[in-house]
């Protein structure tokens, strides 16, 4: 199932700039509804972690007048002390997996010693003789949280955090002339003082790596001759491999409008057939953007941007923001319902709010006086009567409390249909799996937690959860065998609630 969202905003971050695009998807392609730009002062962000925050809030100012109610917002990570890579993988084992991917991210020496927050995505392998693969990303925990905090200190809130690489794939992806560049296609960035290079093969990110530039070159020629020799290595890597790379993509993310020059320097040292330059004004060339960016945004900020507008399920792609990342933008996980719990929230949404209360009310009145009645003919002791109205009491206090609490809840997403979506819930869950918790966040994520028999039960609940109109997508978080109980296996789902206007 596609997503139904139009509108969503990308606000990319280095070490200089904050840029903010805000996106709107059309029939025709995509249409740019704002930009915003800022100079971050020096010394705010050093080595990928903030060190003024204060001069951070100053600049993030800027996404407010980006800022969209509708859509959902995709931060970039500073490039610095970022890790991003494509590895090998000899385990199908989804924790054996994850144990690989931590020895990864481990080893690489910038993360030594910090806490890290990471992500990755298993993906096919190209050629059936060649293991598997996943897509690794990770960066400083402290940082991801200290980024994610500011902005919702200035009332913009984040639903992902990503690379700048995998943005900029996506918007390779939309452009117009891949087809035309073939299946095999060399992504050069060029952004905040590194050069990442990313490899496509057959549509599929196969390859990607950064080094950091010497600050040596003074103008985008000198830049680009700089970098033609780490091409030409992993071009010819790829042709020991047997893999040809006729094709390659210069994104260059730092550049306004790079010189005709600079664009003939890299396809005269580069290895390739067919080379293309694409800067910040150029790119509607390549893209079908209106109006066009005209050099007020970022190529990364229109990337990320795109993320919850193209991407589908099965799409390669990663979330570096903690769960735990922003008590103050994400709202705390406070509605967790058992089997029982559901029910009694279609009932407090049918009914609700002033009627669950009436009828408490009632209840613990018509309780009292048939105690009282039953004072009166002796039928019972006194203390008796006080404890049994005491215990009625208490419970009903936390009947009551309960319904707040799934009132505020609704009312935190008054778009929702919550009917619908409950009962699409319900009818979604095999007669193998359980259902043993929903929980529901201030950024419209549903996440449903259970015990089935087998993966393939999994996989039924994830595809009837995407047939949901109240439900944008469902994807698989998490599935894992319990230990001590034969063929059991947990699962965790992340549904993104669709927008209102599907009501």
């Amino acid at each position: 199932m596609k997503s139904t969202m139009t509108t969503s905003l990308g606000i990319d971050i280095v070490g200089d700039e904050v840029n903010a695009v805000l996106l709107k998807k059309t029939r025709d392609g995509f249409r740019v509804l704002a930009t915003s730009r800022a100079s971050v002062p020096v010394g705010t962000i050093e080595g990928g972690r903030i060190v003024d925050v204060t001069g951070l809030l100053k600049v993030l100012k800027v996404a407010r007048e980006c800022r969209t109610r509708s859509g959902r917002t995709v931060l970039s990570v500073p490039l610095s002390g970022t890790l991003v890579r494509v590895v090998p993988l000899e385990e199908d084992d989804p924790q054996a997996v994850t144990g690989y991917v931590r020895d990864e991210i481990a080893q690489y020496a910038a993360f030594s010693g910090r806490k890290t927050a990471s992500d990755y995505h298993v993906m096919a392998p190209v050629r059936k003789s060649t293991p598997g693969r996943a897509l690794v990303a990770a960066a400083d925990q402290a940082g991801v949280e200290a980024l994610v905090r500011a902005c919702g200190n200035v009332g913009v809130g984040a639903d992902a955090v990503e690379p700048a690489i995998l943005a900029c794939v996506r918007v390779f992806r939309a452009a117009k002339s891949r087809e035309r560049l073939g299946p095999n296609v060399m992504l050069a960035l060029l952004k905040g003082g590194l050069l990442t290079l990313a490899v496509l093969q057959k549509g599929a990110v196969d390859f990607i790596r950064s080094r950091t530039l010497a600050p040596s070159a003074p103008s985008p020629v000198d830049r680009y001759d700089q970098v033609a020799d780490d091409i030409n290595a992993v071009l010819q890597f790829y042709t020991v491999e047997g893999t040809t790379i006729p094709s390659m993509v210069v994104i260059d993310d730092e550049h306004d409008l790079a010189p005709v020059e600079a664009g003939e320097t890299i396809r005269s040292k580069v290895a390739c057939e067919a080379v293309e330059v694409w800067t910040r004004s150029t790119l509607s060339d390549h893209v079908a953007i209106e109006p066009g960016l005209s050099g007020k945004g970022s190529i990364t900020a229109l990337g990320l941007a795109m993320r919850f507008l193209v991407d589908g399920p099965k799409a390669a792609t990663v979330n570096l923001l903690p769960k735990e990342a922003d008590r103050a933008t994400v709202v705390q996980r406070n509605l967790v319902l058992t089997a029982i719990g559901l029910a009694a929230l279609l009932l407090a949404v049918i009914l609700g709010t002033g009627a669950v209360r009436w009828t408490v009310m009632r209840m613990q009145g018509r309780i009292a006086a048939m105690q009282q009645a039953e004072l009166k003919r002796g039928d019972q002791s006194l203390a008796d009567a006080v404890a049994e109205l005491a215990a009625t009491e208490t419970q009903i206090a936390a009947t009551t409390a309960e319904m707040e609490c799934l009132t505020r809840a609704v009312q935190s997403h008054p778009a929702v249909d919550w009917v619908q979506l409950l009962g699409d819930v319900g009818a979604a869950v095999p007669k193998q799996a359980q259902l043993t918790e929903l929980t529901v966040d201030g950024t419209s994520i549903l996440q449903v937690e259970g015990v089935c028999e087998s993966n393939e039960d999994v996989a039924t609940l994830v595809s009837m959860l995407n047939r949901s109109d109240s439900i944008a997508r469902a994807e698989l978080l998490e599935a894992r065998r319990i230990q001590g109980r034969d063929g059991a296996i947990r699962y965790a789902i992340t549904c993104t609630l669709a927008p209102g206007e599907i009501r």
